[in-house]
């Protein structure tokens, strides 16, 4: 019997024990031992099992796949589903990403509602088959929520869960390989020579982009915050008008020396990266007060930013 289950599901009702493993959203059970079936489900606060079915089903119908029920915003990746694809190459990505844990079903409700981001992505207001095609998806997904959660409202707000700020300094290192290349000098960096990198995004993902370290100070200059716009890549702390910052560009000798072209700019609030401060000097002898403006903080601020053991921040008032 378990070896017959279906691999999607649209029955949002609630059934007997045979129905649901008959009909439950698993591709097969094959290979799965009696004591792992039967893992128990801890459902989240204010959560009950149906009561139709028995605690076993309840636990094969959510926690073999490690199903995400509740959460959305940018905790959550996107869909993964494409327009180009036909609706059930759609509903198999979908099913495979809230299987997979990596997709919570609140997330994907909202992103197929008819106010969703995925209509206006899938042209729908023009295009009829693409309504069709996207009401099918959100079917499927409130479907299946409302297997798990019979009596969930599925226009219900959610509460919106954003992934923790995770801060990017400067990172000072021997090369691992030979492979990297400087992007100041344009030249190979050796193995074990020192490199210092700083994160910048390509194609859609974060990568990390090599300069040798003792080119690296070409890159940084002082300067003076114009507006409240900007953000520490470091801290996530905004950086006000009128605060000092350091800024890091990444392009080459030219056009760093040219202050135009640069691939990429980051901030950072000096003092949030006073330990990259320490292991700069160390690896090139290179001060604080020997990058491009660093006439607009005084010798007190310098010394503070070399001390990385000094947890007190420094004060204007202190000087």
């Amino acid at each position: 019997r378990e070896s017959r289950i279906k691999s999607v599901c649209t029955r949002p009702r609630a059934c007997s024990e045979a129905t649901a493993l008959r009909h439950h959203p698993r591709r097969s059970w094959a290979g799965s031992s009696r004591t792992k079936l039967a893992r128990q489900y801890v459902p989240e606060k204010g959560h009950k099992a149906p009561p139709t079915l028995t605690p076993r089903v309840y636990a094969l119908t959510t926690m073999e796949h490690k199903i995400v029920i509740s959460g959305e915003g940018s905790a959550h990746p996107k869909l993964g589903v494409k327009k180009k694809n036909s609706v059930e190459e759609n509903l198999k990505i979908l099913n495979d990403m809230i299987e997979s844990g990596k997709l919570s079903l609140d997330h994907a409700i909202a992103k197929t509602k008819s106010n969703g981001t995925l209509r206006g992505i899938f042209n729908c207001s023009e295009d009829e088959e693409m309504a069709a095609h996207v009401d099918a998806l959100y079917d499927f997904v409130v479907a299946y929520k409302k297997r798990l959660v019979p009596d969930c409202d599925p226009a219900a707000p959610v509460q919106k869960v954003q992934k923790e700020a995770v801060g990017f300094p400067p990172v000072v290192e021997a090369a691992k390989s030979g492979r990297s290349s400087c992007k100041i000098s344009q030249e190979k960096i050796e193995k074990d020579e020192l490199r210092v990198g700083l994160p910048v995004f390509a194609r859609g993902q974060q990568v990390t982009s090599w300069a040798k370290a003792s080119e690296f100070s070409k890159a940084l200059r002082f300067e003076t915050a114009p507006d409240n716009r900007s953000k520490c890549k470091a801290s996530k702390e905004k950086i006000t008008a009128g605060e000092i910052r350091l800024c890091a560009r990444v392009g080459s000798a030219a056009e760093l020396e040219a202050n135009a072209g640069e691939k990429a700019k980051m901030y950072y609030n000096p003092m949030a990266i006073k330990p990259f401060w320490k292991a700069y000097h160390e690896a090139t002898g290179v001060r604080p007060s020997d990058i491009a403006g660093a006439e607009l903080l005084d010798e007190a601020y310098h010394r503070a930013l070399l001390d990385a053991n000094d947890d007190e921040r420094y004060e204007e008032a202190d000087c």
